[in-house]
């Protein structure tokens, strides 16, 4: 069944859900931020531009199964293994991206490192 708020996404469709390229393993950033705002906007059926990227994947209110998936989905995607807990690893969809396009500078604080700080806590 389609979702209705894939039509937004329409012109990047060839690009978003076809598996990256082999001569370019890593996507760009910008690339795959674009892959998972229209990957969530469908899993958690909102319009893509209700998602900031910049907003941290535990205020989408995100399950561990769904969370699970997704990595699986973006590991499918760019065609290399990745960890399954990504979503706990990388606080939002930007941070994620720029792991995964091999930009990220800085140490992140996911899901599960904000759950074990405030256990701590």
């Amino acid at each position: 069944m389609a979702h209705r708020y894939h039509t937004s996404f329409r012109g990047l469709s060839r690009i978003l859900d076809a598996p990256q390229a082999v001569a370019d393993p890593r996507p760009s950033a910008a690339i795959v931020e674009a892959w998972l705002i229209a990957r969530l906007s469908n899993i958690l059926e909102v319009d893509p531009a209700d998602l900031d990227p910049r907003e941290p994947f535990a205020s989408f209110g995100l399950d561990s199964r769904t969370a699970l998936s997704l990595a699986g989905d973006l590991e499918a995607w760019v065609g290399r293994p990745l960890a399954p807990t990504l979503v706990w690893d990388y606080p939002n969809i930007a941070e994620l991206s720029r792991h995964v396009a091999g930009e990220r500078e800085h140490a992140a604080v996911g899901l599960g490192a904000a759950a074990a700080a405030g256990a701590r806590g």
